[in-house]
């Protein structure tokens, strides 16, 4: 099995370096093909002679840790790793066979969680009437500020750098998967909030020497890490009943509006940074829900 682990650190440097593929993306893979070598170090099955029974077992054995959505990931990955392995001769057709072929599970599309304007202002209101200090309610607002205006996904939110933001101009660039640059308007709210935050942060006016700066820190000048990020943005969606609380939820709330104020598909797809408009069509199953919902409540027939 060694031999396979060494295959394994090529395959993602091969990500890295001839794909372009994100960290996040290239620690996803990482993670689901270990996941499988421990496996099958632990089950004794030597690589070259993995059947589709192998495959199950794996599934099986991890059943209560595997959702349709993640096992499909997980043998996403391993279809790919054995693709490079084939090319690297470490495998023959049949073992890569076995991969290609094995049934993805089908996944049911469920319509994203999100919350309205007017649990919006509550959540900043919530904000400045706790008991925070008076930086933590500052960055706290402009992250919730900041997801559910722009839609920009959580990695991109940790990683904006002072040199992203430019006030003047009302735009913030966003790097998004796979490297891939987007410009993002900010509307007056969030730029009222930015300048505040950076004046509090002591980062205002900007400077040249702090432009490779994170955006985000803490009140001891430290880089809020992603985690510290989606944990702000879940405690304080909590007391929604939404399907999920971190900042995706914020993500879909950014779309819904924009869709439901007659905000064109592929304008959305543009500003949320999706590569096909597949993506982005979900949310139009969003907004015919609760137009239908809508109806059900204000047309004197809308239960019939």
């Amino acid at each position: 099995m060694k031999k396979f682990n060494i295959l394994k650190k090529d395959f993602l440097e091969f990500l890295k370096y001839e794909k372009g593929y994100s960290n996040n993306t290239i620690q996803a893979y990482r993670r689901d093909i270990t996941k499988f070598l421990i496996f099958l170090t632990e089950e004794s099955v030597h690589y070259n002679k993995v059947t589709k029974e192998t495959i199950f077992s794996f599934q099986k054995a991890f059943f209560n840790e595997f959702s349709s959505r993640t096992f499909a990931r997980t043998i996403s990955s391993l279809r790919s790793f054995n693709k490079y392995l084939f090319y690297k001769e470490a495998i023959d057709e049949g073992i890569l066979t076995i991969f290609t072929d094995y049934p993805t599970p089908k996944i049911q599309k469920k319509i994203p969680s999100f919350i309205n304007e007017e649990q919006f202002y509550k959540i900043l209101e919530n904000i400045e009437q706790s008991k925070k200090n008076t930086f933590q309610k500052k960055i706290e607002k402009l992250i919730i500020i900041l997801f559910f205006t722009t839609g920009i996904r959580l990695a991109e939110a940790s990683n904006l750098k002072l040199c992203d933001i430019f006030l003047d101009e009302k735009r913030i660039k966003v790097l998004g998967k796979g490297s891939k640059e987007r410009i993002v308007p900010i509307n007056n709210h969030l730029k009222e909030h930015l300048i505040d935050y950076l004046k509090r942060a002591r980062k205002y006016p900007l400077k040249s020497s702090q432009l490779n700066n994170n955006l985000f820190v803490d009140k001891h000048n430290k880089n809020l890490s992603r985690d510290k990020i989606q944990r702000m943005v879940i405690n304080n969606l909590k007391e929604f009943s939404v399907d999920s609380f971190g900042p995706h939820t914020l993500r879909h709330s950014f779309a819904t509006f924009l869709l439901e104020n007659d905000v064109k598909l592929e304008t959305v797809r543009a500003l949320l940074g999706h590569e096909s408009i597949k993506s982005t069509q979900i949310y139009s199953h969003v907004t015919l829900s609760s137009l239908q919902e809508a109806i059900k409540k204000a047309h004197p027939r809308g239960k019939k």
